[in-house]
């Protein structure tokens, strides 16, 4: 079976049954293109498409990578607009503007942790979510951190790491767990986000712009930024930081981009 062939990454995404197919005859056996014109857009980022088949379809894979734009005839705007591709086209626009979480690992500081929510509330694109890791020593109460949150208006967790045996990444694993945003990207206390940091991020993901896996934090380790799917496919941070295992991934290597790269105004 296709799925199964070794040379395909365990990212993936297989283009059959997507409602965007265009095929080469009316009994849409085998595909040739797509209407979005995603096929193109990954290949302009150099990555991999791959010929597939199965006992029904021929059709593309694009190894390495999720397609935002993926939709079958099971998504229910589908059945509202069978053949209005220009209408399903702005429709799934909608649904991929980034629908994220910022996590922030929180210090000693309150005037730190102040300033880094400060910067996210004033995200022009924000968040759905923020959760705020709080360490075992850390000497701020957390009702006073509860506020804080509560204050910003969004969504909020408070992670309170109970043992220091158990890791900043490990934390991580448990918001992912509890709190599964599409995308997330994890900031330490005292920094301060460029105010239109996933508004760029979101325009480039609808405009095809960005095809990666994840961006890679500045030299402060400010700005990892990858998706829910991502992070459960490669089990998130057991044994090794998940940015580890991309890193260290040659398959995943050449879809890592550096958030500096993305986000112009980025610090580095």
């Amino acid at each position: 079976m296709w799925w199964l062939h070794e040379m395909i990454h365990k990212i993936h995404t297989a283009c059959r049954d997507c409602v965007f197919q265009t095929y080469n005859d009316l009994k849409c056996i085998t595909q040739i293109g797509c209407w979005a014109n995603c096929l193109k857009a990954f290949k302009n980022n150099n990555v991999e498409i791959m010929e597939a088949y199965d006992e029904e379809k021929e059709f593309y894979i694009i190894n390495g990578q999720k397609c935002l734009y993926k939709r079958t005839k099971n998504w229910p705007k589908y059945s509202e607009n069978p053949k209005g591709m220009d209408i399903l086209m702005d429709l799934v626009r909608t649904e991929i503007e980034l629908k994220y979480q910022v996590i922030v690992v929180g210090n000693n500081s309150l005037d730190d942790i102040q300033n880094t929510l400060n910067s996210i509330i004033r995200q022009t694109l924000l968040p759905r979510h923020i959760s705020l890791i709080r360490g075992p020593d850390n000497p701020i109460r957390p009702t006073v951190l509860v506020d804080i949150l509560k204050n910003t208006k969004i969504k909020w967790r408070l992670q309170n790491r109970i043992d220091l045996a158990i890791g900043i990444n490990n934390n991580v694993d448990i918001i992912m767990d509890f709190i599964p945003h599409p995308y997330y990207m994890v900031v330490n206390a005292g920094f301060t986000l460029p105010s239109d940091t996933f508004k760029i991020i979101s325009d480039k993901f609808i405009s095809r712009e960005l095809q990666c896996l994840a961006l890679l934090p500045n030299e402060d380790g400010n700005g990892f930024f990858t998706s829910h799917k991502v992070h459960k496919m490669c089990q998130g941070n057991k044994s090794i930081s998940l940015i580890s295992k991309l890193t260290q991934d040659e398959l995943c290597q050449p879809l890592l981009k550096k958030i500096t790269e993305v986000v112009p105004n980025f610090p580095v």
